[in-house]
């Protein structure tokens, strides 16, 4: 993820049907640093 822009990987995601509410969770979830940030 990191050598891709964001807007590239979320169009990339909701293009193949998944909605873009999730895409933007799941890009928040893998972009942190540590467990205790999902708190």
């Amino acid at each position: 993820i990191g050598k891709m822009e964001m807007d590239e990987i979320e169009k990339d995601l909701a293009s193949s049907g998944i909605p873009m509410e999730s895409v933007k969770t799941l890009l928040h979830i893998v972009s942190l640093k540590t467990i205790s940030e999902l708190e």
